[in-house]
């Protein structure tokens, strides 16, 4: 089976690290909706490279799928870097990885409350009750709440995906007057003023 690895593995306590073509990596699937690439970053990996690995693993037809770093990826793909550092790891229950990448994407770039209320969706509709949400994603109870209360109200969860100035918490508001059509247009302007 051929991999797309081009330097030597290094094996370290069950933990591997390759150096990858980030052409022919594939993008697994991620909590995030949208790679959103800022001029900043580009810089940063045109000037030194991606420093900090993406991890993921191989697949059955040996492709490198990455679960954490599309956006380093991509970001590689445009500086046209060779090569990239990629830790394998084995392929992960998809609950594990979705924590895994909000967690991630929490310390990195802000996600926007649309991927946060994606993320908690899915990992409930993975069995996760809400307090299992909240230990695993080390995110308050609160939240939590909010976003699943978004999810399971399709006009707050549209309206979260729509605009962007939106918390979670106001978010969580708008379902609250689902019904009630003029709250809602009142709600929308009044957090779009601030």
């Amino acid at each position: 089976m051929e991999t797309n690895t081009t330097a030597e593995n290094t094996a370290t306590e069950g933990i591997v690290l390759v150096q990858i073509d980030p052409t022919i990596a594939v993008l697994g699937v991620n909590v995030r909706s949208e790679a959103t690439l800022t001029a900043d970053f580009v810089a940063s990996i045109r000037e030194l490279g991606v420093l900090e690995p993406v991890v993921g693993h191989y697949d059955q037809q040996g492709q490198f799928v990455v679960l954490r770093g599309q956006r380093r990826t991509l970001a590689a793909v445009e500086t046209k870097q060779a090569t990239i550092p990629a830790v394998v790891v084995p392929r992960p229950e998809d609950a594990d990885r979705i924590v895994q990448q909000m967690a991630e994407n929490d310390h990195r770039s802000d996600m926007t409350t649309a991927d946060r209320v994606a993320g908690v969706k899915q990992l409930a509709a993975f069995g996760l009750t809400a307090a299992q949400i909240k230990r695993r994603t080390s995110r308050p109870r609160t939240e939590v709440d909010a976003a699943l209360a978004v999810a399971a109200s399709e006009l707050a969860e549209k309206a979260s995906q729509r605009w962007d100035f939106l918390t979670l918490d106001q978010a969580a508001t708008l379902a609250e007057f689902e019904d009630d059509p003029e709250a809602i247009e009142a709600l929308t302007l009044a957090a779009k003023d601030g």
